[in-house]
């Protein structure tokens, strides 16, 4: 059933991992096995060589106390014990004459050339593996002096050593055939395992695909990479659904605020058409239209403004400026509107502070700060500002002793279109949330404390260089 699953999805991720798990388990197994078999194949010859080895030292040693007549009796006597068919003894010269060897009636296909193809020099046993024609099982054979121009040689038939290996492959093909099954069982299984919680994620962005943004994956808390997966998912449906509750706003937001001067500039139009007007009062109506029309292109400009540094689509002439010089530079341009309305304008900066910014979009950010402190200062009120750099951030401060902000209104003043009470509906609502896109964009942050009757404070916190 379980391999119905796995071969009917070929094209799966859990596929292919199964697949490359049975792979190397399998590779790995036939390692294990190969190295075993051999191992076992190495012990077996070992055992067979050494007591070869011992039998040809034992004759050697019987040469030199008795004579070559009672030597053979012995070598005859042993091969009867032993059984003729599993092994074979000769004495043979240097040459390849014989002089004495045991019964090889049993062994149809011997060939003295091929045993005696191993060369002996010496005393050190040389050992060879002979396949006889004609015969299943391969021979064992040593060669070695024994005794002046002596060669002792002796053969075992290894049938029961290739029996024994015979069944082991059996034994390890069984095992391995088991092992492919249990390799793609435990790699499917694992694979699953490993991918459930992909399977969860993908199960919930189609529900949100089909229903509603409010739904998120559920945490597992295992902080694996699986959950790390769905809180990066969650995150990028909260900025999603963000974003979209942003665009239904603004619409709102934009059907609001555009009505009433559109219907403005219609009415003034419908009655310059309706009503015999003079020259003047068509230039009057004309030159109304025309500010109305500015009016609301400079509203649409601000929206779109905040709205592309807010999704980061708007891209930024950014480079290293002295942001002292920009702060006294907007300062000085409102001078001549606090000397008018009769409030006094100050600035204290360092003498140079670098920061990586836009220099015309943080002048546009601080006018605003500006311009709305100077809006709420009555005269003989004072607005100062102040710039400090400390642990690697600039701090910028607008402080005036205006009429101060509702403690209920602070969490809404950065917000599109809104106005205090005390502003009678000046101002298009757009300044403060401008000034806060600008200072996120510079990867800022914008903060305000008022007391209502006492002033406000609006500080800005940009990174520094270096």
């Amino acid at each position: 059933m379980w391999l119905r699953k796995v071969f009917s999805r070929p094209r799966t991720v859990a596929f292919r991992l199964t697949l490359w798990y049975a792979a190397i388990f399998l590779l790995v197994s036939a390692g294990v096995f190969s190295s075993i078999y051999f191992l076992v194949q190495a012990y077996l010859v070992e055992r067979i060589d050494r007591w070869l080895e011992a039998e040809a030292q034992e004759s050697a040693a019987m040469l030199s106390q008795v004579s070559l007549e009672e030597l053979k009796e012995d070598i005859s006597a042993e091969e009867s014990a032993i059984g003729e068919d599993k092994v074979f003894f000769r004495l043979v010269t240097a040459e390849g004459r014989e002089i004495a060897v045991s019964d090889l009636s049993v062994w149809s296909n011997f060939s003295l050339a091929e045993t005696m193809s191993g060369r002996v020099n010496d005393s050190v046993p040389a050992f060879q593996t002979v396949l006889f024609p004609g015969d299943r099982h391969k021979t064992r054979i040593v060669q070695v002096f024994i005794a002046p121009g002596v060669i002792f040689q002796m053969g075992q038939n290894m049938k029961a050593e290739d029996g024994f290996m015979a069944r082991l492959k059996f034994i390890f093909a069984y095992v391995g055939f088991g092992a492919v099954l249990l390799s793609f069982s435990t790699g499917w299984f694992m694979a699953r395992r490993a991918l459930s919680g992909v399977e969860e994620v993908t199960q919930a962005a189609r529900l949100i695909s089909d229903s509603t943004l409010d739904r998120r994956v559920p945490l597992k808390g295992t902080d694996d990479e699986i959950d790390r997966l769905a809180s990066t998912f969650n995150s990028m449906l909260e900025r999603i659904q963000s974003l979209i509750t942003g665009i239904k706003e603004i619409n709102d937001n934009i059907a609001h605020e555009l009505r009433s001067p559109i219907t403005r500039i219609r009415g003034s139009a419908e009655m310059s058409l309706s009503l015999e007007s003079s020259a003047e009062e068509l230039k009057s109506v004309v030159a109304g239209t025309v500010e109305g029309c500015d009016q609301l292109l400079s509203l649409i400009n601000t929206m779109l403004d905040i709205s592309e540094m807010e999704s980061g689509i708007r891209n930024l002439n950014c480079s290293v400026i002295d942001i002292s010089e920009v702060v006294n530079r907007g300062v000085e341009i409102f001078q001549p509107v606090a000397e008018e309305n009769g409030i006094g304008l100050s600035v204290q900066t360092p003498i140079s502070v670098q920061i990586r910014g836009d220099t015309r979009k943080l002048q546009r950010a601080l006018a605003n700060l500006v311009d709305n402190a100077l809006k709420h200062t009555p005269a003989g009120g004072c607005v100062s500002v102040s710039l400090k750099e400390k642990g690697g951030e600039v701090s910028i401060s607008v402080r005036d002793t205006g009429t101060g902000i509702p403690l209920a209104q602070l969490p809404h003043v950065f917000k599109r279109f809104y106005r205090s009470e005390n502003e009678n509906g000046s101002g298009s609502g757009l300044g403060l949330s401008l000034a806060r896109a600008i200072v996120r964009f510079h990867e800022g942050e914008i903060t305000v404390e008022s007391v209502p009757g006492e002033g406000s404070t609006f500080t800005i916190v940009l990174p520094s260089v270096g």
